[in-house]
């Protein structure tokens, strides 16, 4: 309701209507916007669903839901200001937005992209989520201080040196625990193992044929001192013909491995599994005018 006072001249109906319907950035605390721009899709795991839906309870019951916040809030502020309505609201889509794109296996708020899987900007996140940036900051800072997230920021390597690459959000397990799933998210994780496993099994064996046929045309070809791809070196070894075959299958092999070192140097996010996959996929574009020749 509005109300108009005059003092001295002065009209404050447009303070008094602030206060009484929220704020000037259109937070109403009676009718708070706990939804996603773009929601998420229905084909997720049922703990990441309910996890979901879970999390419109912190706004009427924060300290029942999350102590964590209440306590990380009380440490940092010493007067004991309870977590305002705006405030919650954030939060809440934030958890939401990270839920939405949360790898269940590994936890990590990611999407995969031609070149593996990708992790999420801070930006990014906010505009999906329908949210300004620092308000963005300040709810990962409170979830962080929490134990409710985990941020790695970049990937050193052992001689110290680093890659520039976008900040790793992960979820806790304690999340998940707050929002009454856990029991929920461990038999999805089972599940997705069980569904991995599968189609892992079933890539090996296709994988293992087609190894076979490559490794015989790498015989063949550097037996007979055919260049490599990468190379203007003819590769011949002389004796006995296992020999040559045994030496042939025996680079490969190596050069197989620097590409493997390579490609996980260049993309330190992509798993054991991601690297094979991209190491294949370069042999075979590497190799596919050597299989026309006769």
């Amino acid at each position: 309701m509005s109300a108009c006072i005059l003092t001295d001249g002065q009209d404050f109906s447009h303070s008094v209507h602030s206060y009484n319907s929220g704020n000037r950035c259109g937070h109403d605390p009676a009718n708070p916007k706990l939804t996603l721009k773009k929601p998420a899709s229905t084909n997720l795991p049922p703990s990441i669903l309910a996890a979901t839906d879970n999390a419109d309870k912190y706004y009427y019951a924060p300290d029942d839901v999350f102590p964590s916040i209440a306590i990380a809030r009380n440490a940092q502020i010493k007067s004991g200001r309870k977590h305002r309505s705006e405030g919650r609201e954030c939060l809440i889509l934030v958890i939401k937005i990270l839920l939405k794109y949360t790898n269940i296996l590994t936890k990590r708020c990611e999407i995969p992209t031609e070149n593996g899987l990708m992790a999420l900007d801070i930006e990014w996140l906010a505009n999906e989520a329908g949210i300004g940036f620092r308000r963005m900051e300040r709810a990962f800072k409170w979830l962080k201080s929490a134990g409710l997230i985990e941020v790695k920021e970049r990937k050193t390597f052992r001689n110290g040196s680093y890659k520039s690459i976008a900040a790793v959000k992960c979820v806790s397990m304690a999340l998940f625990k707050f929002l009454g799933v856990i029991e929920q998210y461990r038999i999805d994780v089972d599940h997705k193992l069980a569904q991995k496993k599968a189609v892992d099994k079933k890539e090996k064996k296709l994988l293992s044929a087609e190894q076979a046929t490559f490794e015989a045309m790498l015989v063949a070809k550097f037996s007979r001192g055919d260049k490599s791809p990468k190379s203007n070196k003819s590769y011949k070894v002389g004796g006995d013909r296992e020999k040559r075959d045994e030496a042939a299958l025996s680079h490969a092999k190596q050069q197989y491995q620097l590409n493997l070192l390579r490609l996980k140097s260049e993309n330190p996010t992509w798993s054991d599994d991601e690297v094979r996959a991209a190491a294949n996929q370069e042999e075979r574009n590497n190799w596919q005018h050597i299989l026309k020749r006769p």
